[in-house]
């Protein structure tokens, strides 16, 4: 069989379970290669089905061009990666690709099917399944030719009816699965905003046993936290080395050092492979510390994520976050005496979000000096509480979802509407970006590294304007 595995030519979204933002709206500005894509496509080339991967964002592709290629690889499976902010268009293209593609299934996987796989499926006659979440062993069992409604997480129309099989264990062993097949992609595309060298992303875990209001990962894996073992994430480490020349990876999870053992264990792994390599991982300021910091420096890590949120005590426990101010305070000291950059990440705009707790947000990330912010609106995800107290309390209208963004998102809190925290936002980002020591610590270093800071004033440019001309991101 004939299987198309794609991204639609719909912006340069992130398209997993947790974000699904615009990347030209983050700090960094960097456009992930898509590890959903390239993992299905190492399970459909395993049963020994014929795969084409088209990430149409990635390489710039336009609607008509997208159509054309599809047409010319005549597939009997289309695979199409959605978001809520994309759906609408993403589906337009694959309407009309079914009907120039005799007998052509379509079958569609991520958020917006979370919790809404029967008013989809009712809603774009185009599908012909959805995979509701656990794609990629989803992808497993159709790719061995399972009977569809002996699959697991999988909802489809049998005839005029619709049918949703239960949903998956969320517990399967992901060192079951292939490494992603990067010879499906160009990586030269996929490039680090801080270097400029082709960028790897390594999904080491999944799921969460934190229950934040914004945060789907926590639900859609039952609380429990799967990762995969330091042997065969380093295996794909070795594989994307040697056989792809990839130096610059972001080790991707929902909390990539939940576990201190393992991570020191994976970062031995690395230093005792001798490989070159420079990566970013994802965290949480309370599964931080000084033996973890200084194994991943080691290692060849240079920045840790944080998700920061807010900068008011009460509020984070009102987002069900599960950390303080005071933890937030010193895992990004920390960072800062270990040598490696901390980005923090803030959510506002959650029903109990006003002037006041924005101003202790500000006041934070002016004391945190953190070396990259980014300020997003709060975007109700499906499978989120904030999803259900949102409609609960008419706190945003759910068709404005499509075409929003975490920029410009359609939610209000109970004292907020959507237009004054998007000036919040742009507020808080001027703020952080027009400090002095700021611009001096970023641009300084660059000028003993001249090849880094053409990007970095590209970026910082782009950026800036946007938030300037938009007022919104």
């Amino acid at each position: 069989m004939k299987v198309a595995i794609v991204n639609p030519p719909t912006g340069k979204v992130r398209r997993d379970e947790r974000c699904q933002a615009a990347s030209d709206e983050q700090t960094a500005q960097v456009y992930f290669p898509p590890n959903d894509l390239i993992i299905m496509a190492a399970i459909f080339d395993r049963a020994g089905h014929k795969v084409l991967v088209l990430d149409a964002p990635g390489e710039e592709v336009s609607p008509d061009k997208f159509r054309r290629r599809i047409k010319v690889f005549n597939p009997r499976l289309l695979l199409v990666s959605t978001t809520l902010p994309t759906m609408e268009e993403d589906l337009a293209l694959a309407a009309r690709l079914k009907q120039e593609i005799p007998g052509l299934r379509v079958v569609a996987k991520g958020g917006p099917f979370f919790v809404a796989a029967e008013e989809t499926l009712k809603h774009y006659p185009v599908l012909d399944a959805v995979i509701r979440h656990e794609y990629d062993f989803v992808c497993r069992d159709l790719a061995r030719g399972l009977e569809p409604g002996k699959i697991a997480g999988l909802s489809f129309r049998r005839g005029s009816q619709l049918v949703h099989n239960p949903d998956r264990d969320c517990r399967e062993n992901l060192d079951e699965l292939p490494l992603p097949a990067r010879q499906y992609l160009d990586n030269r595309l996929y490039r680090s905003p801080e270097s400029g060298r082709p960028l790897a992303v390594i999904q080491t875990g999944r799921g969460c046993p934190n229950h934040c209001v914004f945060c789907p990962a926590g639900r859609l894996s039952h609380y429990h936290l799967r990762v995969r073992s330091p042997r065969n994430i380093l295996a794909e480490i070795k594989d994307c080395v040697e056989n792809y020349g990839l130096r610059e990876f972001y080790f991707n999870a929902d909390t990539f050092t939940a576990d201190e053992d393992w991570v020191v264990e994976l970062c031995q792994g690395i230093l005792d492979a001798g490989w070159p390599i420079h990566w970013g991982a994802n965290s949480r300021v309370n599964t931080i510390s000084r033996r973890r910091l200084e194994a991943m420096k080691r290692a060849g890590c240079w920045i840790v994520a944080f998700g920061v949120e807010s900068g008011d005590p009460e509020l984070l426990k009102r987002m069900k976050k599960g950390i303080t101010p005071d933890q937030i305070r010193e895992a990004v000291a920390l960072c800062q005496e270990v040598g490696i950059k901390a980005h923090t990440f803030y959510c506002i705009g959650t029903p109990h979000e006003s002037e006041a707790t924005l101003r202790a947000t500000l006041k934070l990330a002016l004391d945190l000096d953190a070396d990259f912010v980014d300020i997003n609106v709060a975007y109700p995800l499906p499978a989120t509480e904030l999803w259900e107290v949102g409609q609960a309390e008419g706190l945003f209208d759910p068709p404005a979802l499509t075409g929003a963004s975490y920029a410009c998102s359609p939610i209000r809190s109970h004292s907020l509407n959507p237009e004054e925290l998007a000036r919040w936002r742009r507020k808080i980002l001027l703020r952080l970006a027009l400090r002095p020591g700021y611009i001096a610590r970023t641009l300084l270093p660059l000028l003993i590294r001249p090849g880094r800071l053409g990007r970095y004033l590209y970026y910082g440019a782009r950026r800036f304007w946007r938030v300037l001309r938009l007022g919104q991101g």
